[in-house]
């Protein structure tokens, strides 16, 4: 990946880095990378590339962890351009708060219908473990700092508590009514180190357990994403020129280091998230590819063993990028038996298909266990699946550069 160091940017950022920092512990406070509903999927909105004076972005959702990404939405930057978050419904993608509105799509990020919230300034988002559910934060004045519970899609707001600003919600529990959030102390003030604060009852009260100074101590940009067990929380922080990412399965009373990496905070953006499946975890990385023309480059790290060991996945975003994904297309499907053993049948309804459709099926990560053609002018094709073990699957089916997804269990 190409660096391209301009002096005088560089010695703002630095200098802003530097002096930001000392005053107050910080976070990660742009969130590129959501993840999705299903497992293996995950959705990051980013800088795209420049071109004729203007500069677009995009959102890209991947269904393979990262390998291949299908544009979603297109757009002016910044306009648009703003955080992302999901809950567990399959479709369903949230864009981070603004004054006065939120983004709720339900076409997985192509398009999106506003929702009004009453927060003037320093919105908060995060996505819930249940469908339709999320959190918002932020000011609704001058002195009042609230937190909504939304279980509607934004529909209505609940509000649940408010409280001092040095509190901030950053991640939803893997149970219901489970909230984390982060307390910031300020230097020179009565405890100058990190609170992990938790709730179980939708944030109307928590409880703040003060972080391991062996662990925070200089640290900042904090961030939380929680895994899919209960109690399982990840916590990603700057430490001196390094990003390390810590473990726990305790919410949060003690951490284990996983990873740590050199990071560029003049020329890269970081986002952290933890999938669906257990130790799954992903690092998101974006970063400037060429100045003339201008463009980005992105690179997803996806672990399968809790965040210690990585693969990459590298895209370069010039203004020649489609992406690699295809669309979804919908149609009267039967598969049988589901849960199966030996064999599966995919019999489908409606207008015959006028090419041939390939069916795969593949294992929890996304990847190709087993595939079938049903050749074009028939409904159903038989798969014979007894040479996979047992376990959760997904097929996907490709006809007409579209795609159809779906669960399979194989119970032998």
């Amino acid at each position: 990946m190409k660096k391209h160091h301009l002096i005088g940017l560089f010695t703002v950022i630095v200098l802003t880095v530097f002096i930001h920092i000392p005053y107050r512990a910080q976070t990660f406070d742009w969130r590129h990378l959501a993840r999705g509903a299903d497992t293996a999927e995950i959705y990051i909105t980013c800088h795209w590339y420049d071109i004729n004076m203007h500069r677009w972005g995009a959102i890209f959702r991947s269904t393979d962890n990262g390998a291949s990404l299908s544009v979603q939405r297109k757009y002016v930057w910044p306009t648009g351009c703003r955080e992302i978050f999901g809950d567990s419904t399959q479709g369903v993608l949230y864009q981070y708060p603004s004054e006065g509105g939120l983004g709720v799509s339900y076409d997985y990020g192509m398009t999106f219908e506003g929702k009004y919230t009453p927060i003037i300034s320093y919105p908060t988002g995060i996505g819930g473990c249940r469908k339709g559910e999320f959190y918002v934060e932020g000011m609704i004045s001058d002195t009042v700092k609230a937190l909504y519970h939304i279980t509607n899609f934004g529909d209505s707001l609940n509000q649940v508590n408010t409280h001092f600003d040095s509190l901030t919600i950053r991640e939803p529990g893997s149970l219901e009514g489970e909230v984390y959030a982060i307390e910031y102390p300020y230097y020179g003030s009565q405890s100058d180190t990190l609170g992990l604060a938790f709730s179980s009852d939708y944030g109307q009260t928590f409880t703040v357990n003060y972080l391991d100074t062996s662990i925070v101590a200089y640290m900042g940009h904090h961030t939380l994403s929680s895994g899919p067990a209960p109690g399982e929380l990840y916590m990603s922080a700057w430490y001196m020129s390094q990003i390390r990412i810590f473990h726990s399965f305790d919410y949060g009373h003690t951490f284990e280091l996983k990873y740590s990496f050199p990071f560029d905070p003049t020329w890269y953006e970081y986002s952290f998230v933890a999938g669906r499946l257990p130790g799954t975890f992903y690092i998101f990385e974006e970063g400037l590819c060429s100045t003339v023309p201008l463009h980005n480059c992105i690179t997803i790290y996806f672990s399968r063993d809790y965040g210690a060991t990585y693969t990459a996945y590298f895209h370069e975003l010039d203004s020649t990028y489609t992406g690699t994904g295809i669309k979804e297309f919908r149609q009267d499907l039967e598969v049988y038996p589901n849960p199966a053993a030996d064999m599966v049948t995919f019999r489908f309804g409606g207008t015959l298909p006028d090419e041939d459709t390939r069916i795969m099926i593949c294992d929890i990560f996304g990847e190709k266990a087993a595939d079938g053609v049903l050749p074009k002018g028939k409904t159903e094709v038989t798969m014979d699946i007894r040479t996979l073990a047992p376990g959760l699957y997904c097929y996907v089916i490709i006809r007409n550069q579209k795609r159809q997804t779906g669960k399979l269990v194989i119970a032998k």
